[in-house]
């Protein structure tokens, strides 16, 4: 009989556009009703974190109660994933440079594009956001497990190519880029 595997990968982030949608209805109750499911039937899966979100949350939490709030729900929402043995690795938007909030209304406006592509970005700032996205990372999960291991991670948008911008930053931090399959030429 054939061995078969499945891969059951998810996206964990907020909706892009104009209005961001909020923590609460596009990761936490999404991931909430998904464990269930999954979990009856002995499924792990990987979860990748919009961790340039997590990034800017961290920036404003000092001077925004709800960005701190948000921050403190996520960050407890992958503690438990991990705990329950799920993997939690980045998936990183390097559009968060660009992204104007509005805190009166608690809202994102992802709009400008600038950013969208990691190859508008310079070096330093490439190198920036990926060593960026490993620390806030590792730093949310290292009360549940400070030695946890991050294998891989998964580029952000629809225009990440060239694909050797990432090279020289990622090769050197994770084992597998979970952007494009093997055999594959899109994401």
């Amino acid at each position: 009989m054939e061995t078969r595997h499945l891969l059951l990968t998810f996206d964990h982030e907020l909706f892009l556009g104009r209005r961001s949608g909020t923590v609460e209805r596009c990761m936490e109750r999404p991931v909430d009703r998904l464990l269930p499911i999954i979990e009856q039937y002995g499924l792990r899966a990987i979860f990748f974190v919009d961790t340039t979100f997590l990034m800017e949350l961290d920036g404003r939490a000092a001077v925004s109660i709800k960005c701190r709030a948000d921050l403190d729900r996520i960050a407890r929402q992958l503690r438990e994933l991990v705990q329950r043995g799920h993997a939690v690795y980045p998936h990183i938007h390097p559009h968060w440079a660009d992204a104007r909030y509005d805190a009166a209304a608690h809202q994102w406006d992802l709009q400008e594009l600038r950013s969208y592509r990691f190859s508008a970005l310079d070096e330093a700032e490439r190198e920036r956001v990926f060593r960026g996205s490993m620390e806030i990372l590792r730093r949310i999960l290292a009360p549940v497990d400070p030695l946890y291991r991050i294998q891989a991670y998964r580029a952000g948008g629809w225009c990440i190519q060239p694909f050797d911008d990432f090279a020289p930053i990622s090769r050197h931090l994770v084992e597998r880029d979970m952007s494009v399959l093997g055999g594959n030429e899109a994401a």
